[in-house]
């Protein structure tokens, strides 16, 4: 019978230069392939890899897990290639964060990457690892902890699972371990067995955390505190989209948008404007791809010319980057910068009052004396590029943006009107404007010799320059009136002492969102399971793995129950005011998702993560499967318990719970969303908590182990 040898390798000829490690990881894996033995072969696909020269495609099925370390998610990619002549297959482990960079272990001047300790751990993870067995432990090695279920989200446990089987197929009777950071090689025959140890005693269980107990009765213990929370930190530039338009929200106040862009002109060729051209007309090109309910209530908009690019040219250079950068917050104004003219050079009515379901349109813009003038510049009749058409050169667009810096697009006046107005978004890459005109003969100027017209693109992915965009969002919530307004002095995230909120909202636009904590309450429940079932069965486990993790957040008015719900009409309303999907968020500004929702991945291979986050129009919820998140918290939870001991204050132990905290917010892909979601938050404790209320409820499906 064949052995099965998985080897784990930091390099392998031919993929990295020959050394005496390389060549003998190569020597080894062939001559044992060679006697008949199945192997399996590790090491990291570092960025001096050529991947087309070596063959290298990625296995889908492998990848896609996210690891956890320091806190940060790190996507692990497998992939896979095979030396024709050993035929011996070489998987690769790979992370753009970790193994991207052109060297191995040293920078050009030898100097060790200050990572490398962080790259050994990705490589080799401690999930991979089974309970070390008596006899054949390496010196100072112990037993490691059994609780290494969050590292693996639950929507990736299906593509770990076949990991697995790939692994437990080499049934593994050698490891060669030539990594730096290996300590000693061991035997191990039961290599990721610990993720499902099915040589110990386990109990399936269910608990709900809400409101109302199992039994119906009425829960007044809170697992999560609610807050509001806005910031300005997000990025509103070079977003693809620019946003136009005012609207007016009872609830949420005004909230106003408008973009500035640079342009891009079509070459045309040397005399094209030709003699004295006349202006006939303007327009602004708009491909609309999304907007709000209210498509009809006409607006008028400014256009103003940008004259000034030191906020590009003289922006502070970030600390640690050697280079300016175009991106720019929601902080950012650009009349304070002094970036934008304040004279306007055309004025337009967007929608026109009659159209409802704006797509790819255009509206006449009506220039005044500044935009004549403007318009001349841009036929070259006045200014610095009188008659010289070099500027209209595809090769000079440094140039053309030093003259033509961009525009600056926004309401006239903001909204009055209660719940009317609009935000659009606007694709910058088929949008930009055009003008219309006439020339005359130069022999006779009374005479017309041949119309003309030029467009101007706002970004055009072809250039590497002039694509710069920036939205401005502008918010005042003293106009809400309903009686679900807020202050929003009890948000912004300079205040310190935020307080909480038992009604949580999330807004897009930059808006409010809410912060969702997790009390100590929550940690000692789950805790308590494992307390009871011992006492009750005289069983001794001592953790638990979670199979699942749903939470659930009501609309306002929603219940628990969905056939006690009564104004069915007002929940149907604000359900189509909402987004249809929420996201969750460990560090909002830098939008970084929880372990379960890893919306990069989710995009790019085109998957639908079991996170969901989706409205349940039937039940009055989004709802959201935070499995691998609250395992994490777990986790954390009795390391910290471990360590300082189950009666130490709670302050101490919540510090070692680092991700206890998370962001409800719109999905990643939808943060200027012009929707808006008004929900019941955390339950309350001022006793006025009924059975008609549906705070947050989070359902848990666990196994005790062990």
């Amino acid at each position: 019978m064949a052995n099965k040898i998985l080897y784990v390798c930091q390099e392998i000829t031919p993929y990295l230069p020959e050394t005496e490690a390389s060549g003998l990881c190569r020597a080894l894996t062939q001559a044992m392939q060679e006697r008949g033995n199945e192997i399996r072969t590790f090491m990291p696909r570092y960025g001096c890899i050529n991947e087309r020269r070596h063959q290298l495609h990625e296995v889908i099925r492998l990848s896609g897990m996210n690891l956890i370390i320091d806190d940060n998610d790190h996507q692990l990619i497998i992939k896979v290639a095979s030396i024709p002549a050993a035929r011996v297959q070489i998987y690769f482990i790979d992370n753009d964060d970790y193994f991207s960079r052109k060297a191995v272990l040293t920078d050009s001047e030898g100097a060790e990457f200050p990572d490398n300790d962080e790259r050994a751990i990705f490589f080799a993870p401690r999930y991979w690892r089974s309970p070390v067995r008596a006899g054949n432990r390496c010196s100072n090695t112990s037993r490691p902890r059994q609780r290494t279920f969050s590292i693996i989200t639950t929507d990736s446990m299906k593509r770990f699972n076949n990991f697995r089987r790939l692994l437990r197929a080499a049934a593994v009777v050698t490891v060669v371990a030539a990594m730096t950071f290996a300590g000693c090689t061991k035997v191990d025959d039961t290599l990721g067995s610990n993720l499902v140890p099915d040589n110990q005693q386990m109990k399936a269980g269910y608990q709900t955390f809400g409101a109302l107990t199992l039994t119906g009765d009425l829960n007044p213990r809170r697992y999560v505190e609610t807050r509001l929370y806005q910031t300005d930190s997000l990025i509103t530039s070079n977003l693809s989209y620019g946003y136009m338009g005012s609207m007016l929200s009872d609830t949420f106040g005004l909230r106003t948008a408008g973009f500035l862009t640079q342009y891009i002109p079509y070459e045309i060729d040397s005399g094209y404007f030709g003699f004295r051209p006349i202006l006939d007309s303007a327009i602004i090109l708009l491909s609309i791809s999304s907007y709000g309910s209210d498509t009809l209530t006409p607006q008028l908009y400014n256009v103003y010319e940008v004259v000034s690019n030191k906020y590009l040219t003289e922006k502070p250079v970030e600390s640690g980057k050697s280079e300016r950068d175009t991106t720019f917050y929601l902080n950012f104004d650009p009349v304070k910068a002094g970036a934008v003219g304040n004279e306007v050079l055309f004025t337009f009515t967007f929608p026109d009052g009659e159209k409802t379901g704006p797509a790819t349109t255009y509206a006449t813009m009506k220039p005044t004396q500044k935009g004549r003038e403007f318009i001349n510049r841009l036929m070259l009749q006045e200014g610095t590029y009188k008659g010289d058409y070099s500027i209209y050169s595809l090769d000079s667009l440094e140039q053309w943006v030093a003259e033509f810096k961009g525009l600056y697009i926004v309401p006239a006046v903001d909204q009055t009107s209660p719940n009317k107005g609009n935000i659009y978004a606007t694709s910058l890459d088929a949008s930009g404007f055009a003008i219309y005109g006439r020339n005359r003969l130069e022999s006779d100027p009374t005479l017309i010799a041949d119309t003309l017209s030029i467009p101007y693109i706002f970004y055009d992915s072809s250039v590497d320059y002039g694509n710069v965009s920036v939205n401005t969002i502008r918010h005042d919530y003293s106009k809400a009136t309903s009686p679900q307004m807020f202050d929003i002095a009890d948000a912004v995230e300079t205040n310190e002492n935020r307080p909480l909120s038992k009604q949580v909202y999330v807004e897009g636009m930059g808006g409010v969102v809410t912060e969702m904590t997790f009390t100590e309450e929550f940690f000692r429940q789950l805790a308590q399971i494992i307390k009871d079932e011992n006492a009750a069965s005289a069983k001794e486990f001592n953790t638990l793995a979670i199979n699942q993790a749903r939470m659930s957040v009501y609309f306002a008015g929603s219940n628990y129950d969905w056939q006690n719900l009564t104004d069915v009409k007002h929940m149907i309303e604000q359900m189509d005011a909402s987004q249809s999907r929420l996201g969750l968020y460990t560090n909002y500004k830098k939008l970084s998702g929880i372990t379960d929702y890893a919306y990069a991945y989710e995009k790019t291979y085109s998957t639908t993560l079991t996170y969901g986050g989706y409205i349940n129009r039937s039940r009055g919820c989004y709802v959201m499967d935070i499995t691998g998140h609250v395992q994490s918290m777990w986790n954390y939870y009795q390391e910290a318990v471990e360590e300082l001991g189950e009666n130490a204050p709670w302050e101490e132990i919540a510090e070692r719970i680092k991700t206890r905290t998370m962001y409800m917010g719109p999905e990643a892909y939808g943060l200027y969303t012009q929707n808006y979601s008004v929900m019941q938050g955390m339950t309350p404790s001022d006793g006025s908590l009924t059975k008609e209320d549906a705070p947050i409820k989070i359902d848990i499906a666990y196994t005790l182990v062990k």
